[in-house]
């Protein structure tokens, strides 16, 4: 090869490789789990869902290019704190210890209070307030590995509990399957979730029950959570546009 191919060569493999890490550098890539409603793939392979809708009007209200990215729970969490590249992840409650690694958005969502899925009649017909479930000896609540909850059960989770607490990686229909088969009492999840999977038709011959929680009125608002390779410029531009678009949730 001639050495002026040589050279047109390399230089042409810079350019495509300088013009991909600036592609790179302006696009956000949004990861996310499937959590309906919330944000889930739909059939024909579109991200939906309350926080995927307003995510992406955020991102195009601040002219900013995005891609979204199916990730588990605990790898968005890995890829938020280690990654080099601009990262991001919508419908995060807030937490101390991820502020250290990540950004936060201004609020973006505000959930409705958490309730109780179960299929025991005694938590149905008076599930108490919050206290006084977990105090429960011998209750066995199912959580879901990963999440944060509602800031209230959060709490009190961080004492010595005489329910038992299991954490489960399995999705929310897995979750429903092991309550009606007796492995656990019951699991608490926001109104919305249980709502969704009320909606759906399979529900009706399912031996489950929601339950309101007594006392427990307010819920935590969510945020958009991103990388620290994110610069403070893009973080400006989302949050104004979230001040354009968003009430105060």
């Amino acid at each position: 090869m001639s050495p002026l191919k040589i050279f047109a060569l390399l230089f042409f493999c810079g350019s495509a490789s300088a013009q991909g890490v600036k592609a790179d550098n302006g696009t956000i890539t949004l990861h996310y789990y499937n959590r309906p409603p919330f944000l889930y793939q739909d059939a024909a392979g579109h991200v939906k869902g309350i926080l995927a809708e307003r995510a992406e009007k955020i991102m195009q209200q601040a002219g900013i290019h995005y891609r979204w990215e199916n990730t588990p729970v605990t790898r968005i969490l890995f890829h938020l704190e280690h990654s080099k590249r601009n990262d991001c992840a919508p419908g995060w409650y807030f937490s101390a210890e991820r502020e250290k690694f990540a950004w936060y958005s201004k609020p973006v969502y505000r959930d409705l209070p958490v309730v109780i899925i179960s299929k025991n009649q005694r938590f149905a017909a008076a599930p108490g307030n919050l206290a006084s479930i977990l105090n429960t000896a011998g209750i066995r609540i199912l959580l879901k590995r990963g999440l944060l909850h509602n800031s209230e059960l959060q709490e009190q989770l961080r004492k010595p509990l005489p329910a038992s607490i299991e954490y489960t990686v399995a999705e929310m229909p897995v979750m429903l399957g092991m309550i009606e088969n007796g492995r656990a009492d019951l699991t608490i999840v926001t109104q919305e979730e249980a709502s969704y999977y009320a909606s759906l038709p399979q529900w009706a011959s399912r031996q489950l029950q929601i339950s309101k929680i007594a006392g427990l009125n307010t819920a935590d608002p969510r945020y958009i959570l991103c990388s620290k390779s994110v610069t403070p410029e893009v973080m400006q531009k989302i949050n104004t546009a979230i001040d354009k678009l968003l009430p105060k949730p």
